[in-house]
């Protein structure tokens, strides 16, 4: 997961302090189009509410957004 966030240019890490930033909710977000939109949203300033049915890549997607500071909150759904 680094390396894609590693790859892309346009990666910046700035800390996410207001609570007026808006929010995105992604569903399948564990992997292909789900994660691009969610490093897309991120990198645009948005909040991360992130859900999917596999547990650990929506984890590893979630620890390398966070480990760049932006703020994340996840839910394993089916």
């Amino acid at each position: 997961m680094a390396t894609l966030l590693n790859s892309t240019p346009r990666l910046y890490a700035a800390p996410m302090i207001s609570k007026d930033q808006p929010v995105a909710a992604i569903t399948g977000a564990g992997g292909g189009i789900g994660t691009a939109t969610a490093l897309e949203l991120a990198r645009a300033g948005y909040r991360l509410a992130l859900s999917d049915v596999d547990e650990s890549s929506l984890s590893d997607l979630a620890a390398a957004l966070c480990a760049h500071g932006f703020e994340v909150t996840t839910r394993s759904v089916d």
